[in-house]
């Protein structure tokens, strides 16, 4: 991404960068009729010189860096996270030409598919400390499921928030960090905008495709970190990780197959 002045500019694949304006400008009217988030505007996509132009927010900070902070505020901005997440599965629509479901080992035919914000991390929800709204970026899908895809299971989505939260702490933080409060918050919020829980079976494979690529995460991180640092580094990523597989949603939250 390259920024200048007002503008944040993104270039690469042209079928990309239309998906994902696309993507971003109805996501943005969803956003402006619940009132619950809010998407950058996009200004401009030029075909010929493989861009995507944004608006750029000032003094936007990631969801982890804000819950870093610790403010009263991060168990709300959780929650309305969480709703603001089942409102997009719920009302996103792309024209069929769009459609491209996640790679197969993520979906099953009995799982219900939504139009997927395909990246959602901690970093790709925002928080705008000027008005403590909650604004939602980067609309492309992740390299994990190879760019392209736009559909899936809506765990997916919620699945990579929560391990990006649970795994997302700072070194000097792990031991009081607030993951699981702040996950039970998102995921509380998104059952009650969705209308419906989760159902186990399919959370679950979700779990363990994304074990081994947590898995493959502690080890990078261990490996760039310094020497003088890496035992630090190993145990407080061994510390989050185990947070991680340890983690279970609120009661509620989950149900057996058959009665989501």
């Amino acid at each position: 991404m390259e920024f200048e002045a007002n503008i944040a500019r993104k270039v690469g694949d042209v079928s990309l960068l239309r998906v994902e304006a696309e993507k971003s400008r109805r996501a943005a009217e969803i956003g402006e009729r619940s009132g619950l988030f809010s998407v950058p505007h996009v200004i401009a996509l030029d075909a010929s010189r493989s861009t995507l132009e944004f608006e750029r927010i000032p003094d936007l900070t990631t969801f982890i860096r804000f819950a870093a902070s610790r403010g009263p505020e991060c168990a709300k901005l959780a929650q309305r996270a969480g709703r603001a997440v089942a409102r997009i599965h719920l009302d996103l629509r792309l024209e069929e030409s769009m459609r491209v479901p996640l790679p197969d080992e993520w979906s099953s035919p009995n799982e219900e598919s939504v139009w997927l914000h395909g990246d959602l991390t901690a970093n790709n929800i925002c928080i705008d400390p000027n008005s403590m709204e909650i604004v939602i970026v980067d609309w492309s899908a992740a390299p994990l499921v190879g760019r392209r895809a736009t559909v899936g299971p809506r765990s997916f989505d919620v699945l990579c928030f929560i391990r990006h939260v649970m795994m997302g702490a700072a070194w000097h933080q792990v031991l009081g960090w607030q993951g699981r409060s702040l996950c039970d918050q998102f995921i509380t919020g998104y059952v009650k905008e969705f209308g419906s829980p989760f159902e186990t079976d399919s959370w679950n494979r979700h779990c363990a495709l994304l074990n081994a690529f947590s898995d493959t995460v502690v080890q990078s991180r261990i490996a760039r970190a310094p020497i003088y640092a890496r035992l630090g580094k190993a145990l407080a990523q061994r510390a989050l990780i185990r947070g991680w597989y340890r983690y279970r949603p609120p009661e509620g939250c989950l149900v057996d197959s058959g009665r989501a």
